[in-house]
C-alpha cells in the first residue's frame, strides 16, 4: 500500500485569537480501505457536463488518458442513467449509508481543541 504525505495548513479563527495549524497527513487510497466501490457509486450519481468532462478526458493534463477510460466513461454514464434518476437512493439510500461507512473522522480533535468560530483552508 503507497501513502503519499500532503501538508495541510489550517487557520482557526475564534472571537478571541486566531491559530494557524500546519500538519501532515497521509493519504490513504480509497481502494486500500475497501470504500472505492461507494465512492464510485454516489460520485457518479449527479454527471453534469464537468462531471461528463471529467469521467471521459479525466481531470489532469500532464496524465495522458488511458486507452480503457472510454469503457469506464460508459460505466459511469450506466451509473447515472440506471441509479441517477431514482430520488430514493439519491435523497434517502446515499445519505444514510455515508457516516456508516465512513465512521472515523480524521480532523474531530483539532475542532474540539480549538472550538473556531470561522475556519479558513486554502
Amino acid at each position: 500500500m503507497t501513502q503519499k504525505m500532503f501538508f495541510f495548513f489550517i487557520i482557526f479563527i475564534t472571537l478571541i485569537n486566531i491559530i494557524i495549524f500546519g500538519f501532515t497527513i497521509g493519504f490513504i487510497n480509497p481502494e486500500a480501505t475497501g470504500k472505492w466501490g461507494f465512492i464510485f457509486f454516489y460520485s457518479y450519481l449527479v454527471f453534469t457536463p464537468t462531471t461528463r468532462l471529467l469521467a471521459s478526458k479525466g481531470a489532469r493534463a500532464d496524465i495522458s488518458v488511458s486507452k480503457y477510460a472510454h469503457y469506464f466513461y460508459i460505466f459511469k454514464w450506466l451509473n447515472y442513467q440506471i441509479f441517477g434518476h431514482i430520488f430514493f437512493i439519491k435523497k434517502v439510500l446515499v445519505p444514510k449509508f455515508y457516516p456508516l461507512i465512513f465512521r472515523k473522522k480524521q480532523y474531530k480533535y483539532l475542532f474540539d481543541k480549538y472550538k473556531p468560530d470561522l475556519l479558513f483552508v486554502p
